[in-house]
């Protein structure tokens, strides 16, 4: 998840939706099985890791039996953040909860998946 002022957002708001796009529209290459040869390359050329390591696993739906899940659209899972703070508050590993809902605004990735439907 990325995160930004909204002095930042405000200011940048259109190069912030190109990024936004580009992002997803890389996203969606590196996950689209006809390109996993090629990703796991790419994933070897940066880490030096052999292919084998990657293969199995590496942006496959099922990798390392169960990769975590991606919104198609680029939208992050604002009530699994909300339930994962509210557990550490209970559990002691922090001291408050915030209502995360209320620091998300999801405008920037609606505009940019929008664009990608085109």
């Amino acid at each position: 998840m990325w995160v930004a002022h909204k002095a930042f957002i405000d200011k940048n708001r259109e190069a912030l939706i190109d990024f936004m796009e580009d992002a997803l529209r890389a996203e969606r290459w590196y996950f689209d099985p006809n390109n996993h040869a090629e990703a796991v390359n790419i994933a070897v050329a940066v880490s030096k890791i052999p292919a084998p390591v990657w293969d199995s696993w590496l942006f496959r739906k099922a990798g390392q039996n169960g990769d975590y899940y991606r919104n198609p659209a680029g939208e992050p899972d604002v009530a699994a953040m909300q339930k994962t703070i509210d557990e550490q508050v209970k559990y002691g590993y922090l001291k408050q909860s915030i209502d995360v809902k209320s620091y998300v605004d999801l405008a920037l990735v609606e505009a940019a998946a929008k664009r990608l439907k085109q």
